[in-house]
């Protein structure tokens, strides 16, 4: 079946560009239709290299119905087969697609990068060359966005000697690059600094998608303190002991918290409050979605979308996710707020003992 989808590919033109919502109506034979005509574009005249076609779009088959099943992992992997055979616009993109997906940004995005400058004057004129342009387009576009995503670490040391090695997840950071913006993927990393004969270090930093990091290490080896030497004056006679005071365990713990409640409830009502104003953002921005999905079903076909709806679907995918962030933001900081008003401590007066021994006495004192 997906051979035959090959056969008409006049109308795959600018499905690089559709959005998430909509891609999947037409995924699977825009794809098809890419990576037949990319494999055609690499014949020979003398049909010498027909195995490597045969095989190379067998394994181009199997990428685009692995992505299409969310398997990503899978779909990287013979993707990248592909286009270790076919080097074209149209396969990188998918492959940097695969590593988004999979978190690796940082590749994602040089991949997007090596597409742009790929040629295309092995794919002569008329469609073949299209799509591939189309395909580099969007991965100029996709990579500008996720740019934006990746997190980066700058690594500052002090006092460190010259040939200081510093890997960041065992990739080596070049000297002349300490200090400056190392881009890494979201998540934890192991920062490994080491120096002289047998001086290392390690730190753990954990990065969200977006987020620059500043990690400063001084590398400085300070010398022991030195010990503290023992005098030889006698001591002085010990002074007699004062009388023995026993505290009752009510006067060990501390006196309760007038404020605590008080703190608690205006945590509470502050967060409910923005837990509110969350609720209705979702709100507002679902039903703005919900009319622009209406009027981009309107404009739309099964076969796709016109260009002129670009930025009407860029809308709505902004607005779809305004909503959900909105709403789901709204309800925790509701259930929060709720939960610290009602949880939020009452202060109790407790009563206190104490109990003085003396050399001829035993007084207990208390207040109630």
């Amino acid at each position: 079946m997906l051979g035959a989808l090959a056969d008409d590919c006049s109308w795959a033109p600018r499905w690089f560009y559709l959005s998430s919502r909509r891609m999947r109506l037409v995924a699977v034979p825009a794809l098809v239709c890419a990576f037949a005509l990319t494999v055609t574009a690499f014949a020979q005249p003398d049909g010498s290299d027909n195995a490597a076609r045969a095989a190379a779009r067998a394994i181009g088959y199997e990428a685009v119905e692995a992505y299409e099943a969310g398997d990503f992992a899978t779909a990287l992997e013979k993707f990248e087969r592909a286009y270790g055979v076919l080097e074209a616009p149209s396969l990188g993109l998918y492959s940097a697609r695969c590593m988004r997906e999979l978190g690796r940004l940082v590749d994602a995005a040089e991949r997007f990068n090596d597409v742009t400058r790929l040629s295309l004057e092995r794919f002569g004129t008329g469609q073949r060359r299209t799509i591939q342009a189309e395909a580099q387009a969007a991965a100029a576009k996709e990579r500008v966005e996720l740019l934006l995503r990746i997190p980066k670490l700058e690594i500052r040391l002090s006092n460190a000697p010259a040939g200081t090695r510093v890997e960041v997840g065992g990739r080596v950071v070049p000297e002349s690059l300490v200090g400056a913006a190392w881009p890494v993927d979201p998540g934890e990393h192991v920062i490994r600094v080491e120096w002289g004969a047998a001086s290392s270090r390690e730190v753990t930093v954990r990065v969200a998608e977006g987020e620059t990091r500043e990690v400063s290490l001084d590398l400085e080896v300070r010398a022991p303190a030195p010990p503290v030497e023992s005098s030889s004056a006698p001591s002085p006679a010990p002074e007699a002991p004062a009388p023995a005071r026993v505290a009752s365990p009510a006067e060990d713990r501390p006196p309760p918290s007038t404020t605590s409640g008080r703190g608690h409830r205006i945590a509470g009502w502050t967060t409910l409050s923005l837990g509110g104003a969350g609720l209705l953002l979702g709100g507002i921005t679902g039903r703005l979605a919900i009319a622009k999905d209406d009027e981009l079903g309107r404009r739309c076909t099964n076969a796709g979308c016109p260009p002129q709806v670009a930025s009407d679907i860029d809308t709505y995918d902004r607005l779809r996710l305004m909503s959900t962030a909105g709403l789901v933001v709204g309800a925790i900081g509701a259930a929060a707020g709720l939960t610290l008003v009602l949880t939020a401590p009452r202060s109790k007066s407790a009563a206190q003992t104490t109990l003085h021994v003396g050399a001829a006495r035993v007084q207990i004192r208390g207040a109630f």
